[in-house]
């Protein structure tokens, strides 16, 4: 499907819209909010951010109090990543795509879901929790990890300060020839609860994230009887290039309003004993790169817990760096974060590094994933409007 959105995301809306700070993102968010109309709300978080800075997770709502469908698009959820998800809320806002007003839909923008770790551009929050690996469904329990990453520990968390130089690479190589790239993305990225300062650690309860998640969820919602959830992320992937991922099986209604509002290239359902039979021919590598299970993903949540009727969510996934290059980062940043002072160059490097590796500065790339962000938002707010 084709839209519009071309003559909108010009380099002066890409400008705008991508912010270098937490608070810039967020005084953006909360000023074309207000102009446009929003209900605006705020949830505080009990810290303040790495500038001294207040943190809130930020709601913007449109359309009426008992609306027949719900749009939601979250950003922040990965902190660091919430630079692309909170540029597409603003995008929208500044473009003139958000409709004038929303008869029978409700539109509900949450910005910076996990505002410590966007604040600190941290991908993970202030307890070291990987907030997409936290929301266990009610009585799981918050223990164990893939057998694999215990092995892997002490590569991925070595007990030292990062440095330019290291043997990062051949390490990795040596590794992926002798488990393969599938069994090791599965073992680390997927998520585990027995290393509390490692990668991907997934808590040992319930997140502030999660909690405050959980508590105003159904509220933002409106208990619609139908929900689009589009969650915003980067870093998977090939540069540049837009997924929908799903690691839930949809019902078959859901399943075919994704057949029908996006082709099948832009869709990738993530590899689980639920999904498997629904995953695309795309067989391409970027594609295999976005397929692993990771356990406690907010959209399995939100598909199995909401009782009011049909959640189709969508973690939308843009592309920057190889999965190897991406892990060196994430180890780095997280070496820095744990033994390296404060003030340092090499911290301050592995914290730069990072941003750019989830929020990359080219024009092109902000572009390119501003426009796909928005054309899939412009096709579901047309779609949920319209439909009876």
């Amino acid at each position: 499907m084709s839209s519009s959105v071309d003559m909108h995301v010009d380099h002066r809306l890409v400008h705008r819209a991508f912010a270098k700070t937490y608070v810039e993102a967020q005084s953006r968010f909360r000023e074309l909010a207000t102009r446009h109309g929003g209900l605006l709300t705020e949830i505080p978080h009990p810290l303040i951010g790495c500038n001294g800075e207040p943190l809130a997770i930020d709601v913007a709502s449109w359309g009426p109090d008992n609306p027949e469908s719900t749009l939601l698009l979250s950003s922040g959820l990965h902190g660091v990543e919430g630079f692309l998800g909170s540029a597409v809320q603003v995008a929208l806002l500044e473009s003139g795509l958000l409709p004038d007003r929303l008869k029978r839909m409700r539109l509900v923008l949450v910005h910076a879901l996990n505002p410590w770790g966007f604040s600190c551009g941290r991908r993970f929050d202030h307890n070291n929790i990987d907030c997409n690996r936290n929301f266990l469904l009610p009585g799981a329990d918050y223990s164990g990890s893939p057998e694999l990453y215990r092995e892997l520990d002490s590569f991925l968390n070595p007990k030292r300060r990062p440095h330019l130089v290291d043997s990062f690479f051949v390490e990795a190589f040596w590794l992926i020839r002798r488990f393969g790239f599938a069994s090791l993305q599965q073992a680390i990225a997927s998520g585990q609860f027995d290393f509390p300062e490692g990668l991907f650690f997934a808590g040992q309860g319930p997140s502030w994230t999660q909690h405050q998640f959980a508590t105003h969820w159904e509220e933002w919602t409106a208990e619609a009887a139908r929900v689009v959830h589009f969650d915003f992320h980067t870093g998977l992937g090939r540069s540049g290039q837009g997924r929908l991922l799903l690691d839930y099986q949809p019902t078959e209604a859901e399943q075919e309003w994704f057949e029908r509002m996006f082709e099948p290239q832009e869709i990738s359902f993530v590899e689980t004993e639920s999904s498997r039979n629904h995953v695309s021919g795309d067989q391409s590598e970027s594609a295999k790169q976005t397929r692993y299970h990771a356990t406690g993903g907010i959209g399995t949540f939100c598909h199995q817990q909401y009782p009011h009727g049909s959640y189709a969510y969508a973690c939308c996934e843009f592309g920057t760096l190889h999965p190897v290059r991406m892990l060196r980062r994430l180890r780095q940043e997280n070496q820095g974060y744990y033994h390296d002072r404060l003030g340092s160059n090499r911290r301050a490097r592995a914290h730069r590094r990072l941003h750019n590796a989830f929020c990359p500065n080219s024009p092109r790339w902000r572009r390119k994933t501003l426009k796909t962000a928005l054309d899939w938002i412009t096709r579901s707010l047309e779609d949920l409007e319209q439909s009876p």
